[in-house]
């Protein structure tokens, strides 16, 4: 995710202005410790009751910032999401740990997606969990969940979150990348700091300069035999163009175990194969397509092919042939209205 979404990018020469006033607010703010911790008390609490609003998003952008600059050693928050849980961030990387403690909520199209598909009972396989976001949502929810991350510090921050949430006996944590078949690889990591999350089974070209790490590979086939899994309802798959290879190690059990439903974040990045391999063969295997919006579901368009620009990504939603929605699915939870009570009474006693 790109700077500009949350006030980065190019600026009027008033608004740069402005931001560098702000910046020199913020780093006053720094210096007096009491004032700051109240005033990053007021963010939080303003990002999480006003989470659409791109003013408080963009100021929340801009603290995080200087947290980072001026604090640097101090950039690790435990964040209240606004559907119920809490998740142990750290705020180098505001595109998603950043804006879960501030705002409390991340993609949340996709967010009122999950909601709505997982039902107490339900597994979910969390491929390329980062810090637990959506695993931790489903477990939330009841489902029983299978989260999937190599990267060492992800892994690590999603098993202490696991051990913070009340609902994490339903959470497993395998601390591997998943592919076509069982094995060692190297993980290419990001050199940004601030974007762990990039990391990729492939390397890709804005991964040139990171480092790279040995890690375990599973595929979901063997994982599945392996452990005796015998439904699977719903899998999200976000591995940084790396999709091609997880599905052809998961063709048993997406034809014979069926899930209902299979959220892939497709990408266009060079070095990668493409999302049309990726759309191919989930048709192949009976899935088709379908786009998420702020209304729900609805029929896949030219754009979910994500042909473009290196960096152009989309979240699209793959269901069974003949399974189409009765009603627009994802539809019902909107970013405004999925605070639980517990979320929020955690927020006024903070």
């Amino acid at each position: 995710m790109n700077e500009a979404a949350h006030g980065g990018g190019a600026d009027h020469p008033l608004e740069g202005l402005l931001k560098r006033l702000l910046a020199g607010l913020l780093r006053g703010f720094l210096r007096v410790t009491p004032a700051w911790r109240a005033f990053e008390s007021l963010l939080v609490i303003c990002g999480h009751r006003f989470p659409e609003c791109r003013a408080i998003s963009a100021l929340c952008y801009h603290a995080a910032r200087a947290i980072v600059t001026w604090q640097p050693a101090a950039t690790e928050r435990i964040a209240t999401l606004l559907a119920g849980g809490r998740v142990v961030v750290d705020l180098s990387d505001y595109s998603v740990q950043g804006r879960l403690y501030f705002i409390g909520v991340y993609e949340p199209e996709l967010t009122a997606l999950l909601m709505d598909l997982l039902t107490p009972g339900s597994v979910f396989f969390d491929v390329g969990a980062n810090v637990g976001y959506y695993s931790l949502l489903a477990a939330a929810r009841g489902a029983v969940v299978h989260a999937f991350e190599p990267h060492p510090a992800l892994a690590q921050q999603l098993r202490r979150s696991v051990a913070l949430s009340r609902s994490g006996r339903r959470l497993r944590v395998k601390q591997a990348a998943v592919g076509a078949a069982d094995g060692r690889g190297e993980l290419f990591l990001s050199p940004d700091p601030a974007a762990n999350g990039w990391a990729s089974l492939l390397p890709l070209r804005h991964l040139e300069g990171g480092a790279s790490v040995r890690v375990d590979i599973v595929s979901l086939d063997s994982y599945c035999r392996l452990h005796d899994v015998p439904a699977v309802d719903l899998v999200k798959l976000d591995v940084e163009g790396a999709e091609a290879d997880v599905i052809s190690g998961a063709r048993e059990v997406l034809s014979k175990l069926r899930p209902r439903a299979i959220i892939c974040e497709l990408s266009a990045f060079d070095g990668a194969p493409g999302p049309r391999s990726v759309i191919r063969q989930l048709r192949e295997l009976g899935y088709c397509p379908y786009d998420i919006t702020s209304a729900g579901l609805g029929p896949a368009t030219d754009a979910c092919t994500v042909e473009g620009t290196t960096w152009q990504q989309r979240n699209v939603c793959f269901l069974p042939r003949n399974s189409t929605p009765r009603r627009p699915l994802g539809a019902r939870v909107s970013v405004a209205n999925c605070t639980c009570p517990s979320a929020s009474r955690e927020l006024a006693a903070g």
